[in-house]
């Protein structure tokens, strides 16, 4: 198996803008104009795409979110996806927002991906927190989208703790692991300390992740936010207690280079592929 994509090598960098902020509960039209006002100043500052946190539209709001009912929830013919695109459309910039989900009456921990082309698609979480089982079903399918040839796999909070899931984009030749979260000061903060840059050195891929920070559904976030290189450096990370934009460039000459000396991924599949 070819882990490296030979028609990607020597192609431009990726430049992704890392969004951390503080929710308004229960506010979607508040949140959406955070989510505009930081697409705007990332597409000013050259990003390609931007990343929010887990449940961003609404902040992290379990027992709010069971009080609004499934009006909270977001569908596919939502005014807030409408505006999305056509955010997307006018910044020429991919948005990754997290929002809770009602599609096919199935309710998901989604990730909405808006594109410049003018389309919207999901990602829905896979494995989902005990907490959120009782109201949440969980997706089935893993994702991927292409931006300037760059292939980014999609993760939400929970399931970068399985190493499985980023190992698999990896297999299927994405050289990002782009995941929206929520961690706390508990023990969020030791989670997303081990997790990313293991998910990145484990596979030979880069790893960007949006955090909260202050207060959503009760917690106390951790920040923290960040990017970290194929081989688990972390690159730049955001404060634990404040808003912040991180404005990264990911060199595709990194993945390879990588790869050369850390053999994990390729070692991987030559034995169970």
């Amino acid at each position: 198996m070819n882990l490296i994509d030979e028609s990607s090598i020597g192609q431009s960098n990726l430049t992704i803008a890392v969004a951390q902020a503080e929710a308004i509960p229960g506010d979607s039209v508040a949140n959406l104009d955070k989510v505009r006002l930081l697409s705007k100043e990332a597409a000013t500052k050259g990003a390609d795409v931007i990343n929010f946190p887990e449940k961003f539209l609404t902040g992290y709001e379990p027992q709010l979110l069971k009080q609004m009912g499934d009006s909270a929830l977001i569908t596919p013919d939502d005014d807030s996806v409408l505006f999305l695109r056509q955010l997307s459309q006018r910044l020429a910039l991919t948005i990754v927002v997290g929002a809770p989900t009602m599609i096919n009456a199935v309710r998901r921990i989604s990730s909405l991906i808006a594109t410049p082309d003018g389309n919207m698609d999901f990602y829905h979480k896979q494995h989902l927190f005990h907490s959120e089982k009782d109201w949440f079903i969980a997706g089935t399918e893993d994702k991927k989208i292409v931006v300037k040839g760059w292939k980014i796999g999609l993760g939400i909070c929970y399931d970068a703790g399985f190493p499985e899931h980023a190992r698999r984009l990896a297999l299927d030749q994405c050289d990002v692991y782009l995941v929206s979260a929520l961690f706390s000061k508990i023990i969020g903060r030791q989670e997303l300390s081990v997790w990313m840059p293991a998910r990145a050195l484990d596979n030979t891929i880069y790893v960007a992740m949006s955090n909260y920070c202050g207060t959503t559904g009760g917690w106390q976030t951790c920040g923290r936010s960040g990017v970290w290189s194929p081989m688990g450096e972390c690159i730049a990370q955001a404060k634990e207690n404040e808003g912040e934009l991180l404005i990264v460039d990911l060199e595709y000459g990194a993945i390879k280079s990588a790869r050369e000396s850390e053999r994990m991924l390729s070692d991987y599949s030559s034995i169970y592929c």
